[in-house]
């Protein structure tokens, strides 16, 4: 997460290696991306995980040492950095203010592209490759109600069962209905699905 006291975590110390992850914001994005395809081993995942972290050239010598458990520490190192939170894992309702099961960094792509020129100016796509992953969660979760990204987060999060007017329910239930979330899609759900992932890996080269 990021502080303003300590540099961001930024390498990765293993037998005399220094691994310096790639924490752009875009390439983190297309972890979780890579994470949610259904296409893709889950070897294979961590795989093509640890080369978009680290690079071609490092994936090459750890594959050449055969350092399976390294592979797979280093980017379970960089998943548990990445889905950190600084005011508990997976807050709510009231007491937080982008619940991470109400949005997706997939699904709300073009929300969050949007929110971002709106409130702070700042062309998400000019930024790739150069705006850090801890830099962009923190923007993100600082975007105000007049993004439409927080007002769709709103209408998912809104409950209904004490609304008088049923015009006004109906309206809601509506609209969240067309804003809802794909299964699985949610920050909550694709971190829970990369723990899993990991989970199996590790019971797997155990087990072997």
């Amino acid at each position: 997460m990021l502080s303003l006291t300590d540099n961001s975590q930024d390498e990765i110390k293993h037998n005399g290696h220094v691994y310096v992850p790639n924490l752009c914001f875009d390439n983190v994005l297309q972890f979780y991306k890579l994470m949610d395809d259904d296409d893709v081993s889950q070897s294979d995942k961590v795989l093509f995980a640890f080369k978009s972290f680290y690079g071609q050239e490092a994936l090459e010598h750890v594959v050449d040492n055969e350092d399976t458990d390294f592979l797979i520490e280093a980017v379970q190192i960089v998943t548990d950095y990445i889905n950190e939170d600084p005011y508990g894992q997976f807050q709510t309702g009231a007491g937080s203010d982008t619940p991470n099961r109400s949005f997706s960094y997939i699904q709300d792509a073009e929300m969050i592209y949007a929110g971002f020129m709106q409130q702070y100016g700042i062309d998400l796509v000019e930024e790739q490759g150069k705006m850090h992953w801890d830099k962009f969660k923190a923007l993100l979760h600082g975007l105000t109600d007049k993004t439409l990204f927080k007002q769709i987060i709103q209408i998912r999060e809104t409950e209904t069962n004490d609304i008088e007017d049923q015009k006004e329910v109906q309206h809601i239930r509506e609209l969240q209905d067309y804003y809802a979330l794909t299964e699985g899609m949610s920050v909550e759900d694709q971190a829970q699905s990369q723990d899993d992932i990991f989970a199996g890996i590790v019971g797997a080269v155990e087990g072997g």
